[in-house]
């Protein structure tokens, strides 16, 4: 959806959060917060199905453009791919937390490292 490939562009670009226009000044303020508090709350994002396929897509064709992905300065390690293609499946956080025995939490945590991974291989390949 157009939304989705907005999001995506966002998340691509480095950039912390992403609001629409019609967010409410409360979560204006609480997006501002956690940015402040060096948080990314675009990372949650990934978090939509579309969006993890949208990310699997770009790291599978950076790739094949670099030959393999050993070529890249960030590729995605079997757990984050795991995770990325639970999400992709349409499995909430609690579900994929389960599946992989992991905490909830850790998951989290992987969404910021892909994050900048995607971040980190995008900006290398455009300086190409």
């Amino acid at each position: 959806s157009y939304r989705d490939e907005q999001v995506f562009t966002v998340l691509k670009s480095g950039a912390h959060a992403c609001l629409s226009k019609d967010v409410t000044p409360d979560d204006m303020l609480q997006t501002v917060k956690k940015v402040v508090r060096g948080e990314y709350p675009i990372s949650q994002s990934i978090l939509q199905p579309a969006i993890a396929c949208r990310i699997i897509n770009e790291f599978e064709n950076l790739s094949q453009l670099n030959g393999t992905s050993a070529n890249l300065p960030a590729y995605l390690s079997s757990l984050e791919a795991q995770i990325l293609q639970h999400i992709a499946d349409g499995n909430p956080i609690e579900e994929i937390a389960r599946i992989l025995s992991i905490p909830e939490d850790t998951i989290r945590q992987r969404l910021y490292i892909i994050h900048g991974k995607l971040v980190s291989n995008v900006r290398n390949y455009q300086l190409k």
